[in-house]
């Protein structure tokens, strides 16, 4: 019968203790296997996984159609700048209709790492208001008050909530965009 073994010691991983590199093997505990089952609890557990798979179904058919629904009512469009979509920042605006509000964000597109094309955005929100023209938010509210990178405009046809709905489609959406761009 196979045994498992976990250690017991400390390992440094950014100032976290995760384990210790050396090992000896009075170091290792026997890790106890699982409870065997009964006949009786095997068929139990069978009924239970037949019944929970087709919720599970049910619920993910669900969430699939709320997720094309908000995602098919995103749409963005480059406003300005378009040929300078190779630089590292851009700002993106949202003209909330519903709540008469507008947002702008400044976008920080990276590449993690260039052998693989792994890429990385953030958005840091800079203006949330009505009240200023968008040459003044940038003027008093960005970190690099340039006008000379691209700008974003997105769109939303539906009432979404804006932090846990609306900004991670945004950010999907321009991401995808600038890499498509880049190639």
């Amino acid at each position: 019968m196979n045994k498992l073994y976990y250690g017991g010691n400390n390992f440094l991983h950014r100032n976290r203790i995760i384990f210790n590199y050396q090992f000896n093997v009075p170091s290792f505990k026997e890790k106890k296997s699982r409870k065997k089952l009964t006949e009786q609890e095997n068929k139990e557990l069978d009924v239970i996984l037949k019944d929970s798979h087709e919720k599970l179904v049910q619920y993910f058919t669900v969430c699939k159609g709320i997720w094309d629904l908000t995602f098919e009512s995103t749409h963005i469009k480059v406003r300005k700048n378009k040929k300078k979509l190779g630089s590292e920042l851009s700002y993106v605006v949202y003209q909330d209709k519903y709540n008469e509000e507008i947002y702008v964000w400044e976008c920080t597109y990276n590449i993690a790492t260039p052998e693989r094309g792994d890429s990385k955005i953030a958005f840091e929100l800079i203006y949330q208001g009505n009240d200023k023209k968008f040459t003044e938010v940038i003027t008093n509210f960005s970190t690099t008050k340039s006008l000379e990178i691209p700008i974003f405009e997105v769109f939303s046809t539906q009432n979404f909530p804006i932090k846990n709905t609306l900004l991670p489609l945004f950010k999907r959406k321009i991401h995808n965009y600038i890499v498509q761009s880049r190639k």
